[in-house]
């Protein structure tokens, strides 16, 4: 019973001097790095001419949030939009994207707004289908 209690210690000990790391102590650290999104870039109306304007983002959005956010309007002031607030995201598939809006209903300048935001889109919404909708910042 001696030897097997005396193995067990030998065999304890030797396990934990084995693994090659030094007792230290407690080592301060400091913060994580962050990693910074590109802000995210939707175009507003003024004068009847497509503006840019960015809002910075915690995470990369999806079509549909960043559709939803085209929606809420601008932040800065003297800019407007024609994509309706009711316009409604539901789904996205690739890059078709169905809304609840009727989407022939949806003005020249908003079309360009979406297609200028989010790239070559087909939207969908109440039975119609529009696009690719197409970039026209004239």
């Amino acid at each position: 019973m001696r030897i097997l209690r005396s193995l067990m210690v030998v065999l304890a000990v030797s396990m934990t001097a084995a693994c090659g790391i030094q007792a230290s102590g407690v080592i301060s650290g400091v913060q994580a790095p962050r990693v910074d999104l590109s802000p995210v870039r939707l175009f507003f109306v003024a004068n009847r001419k497509l503006i840019a304007e960015e809002r910075p983002t915690d995470h990369t959005l999806s079509l549909l949030e960043t559709l939803a956010l085209l929606a809420g309007g601008p932040a800065e002031p003297g800019l407007t939009t024609e994509v309706p607030a009711d316009i409604g995201p539901s789904a996205e598939s690739g890059t078709e994207i169905t809304v609840s809006a009727d989407v022939s209903k949806l003005s020249t300048v908003a079309r360009s707004q979406i297609g200028c935001t989010l790239g070559p889109v087909v939207l969908t919404g109440q039975g119609q289908r529009v696009g690719p909708l197409e970039c026209r910042l004239g």
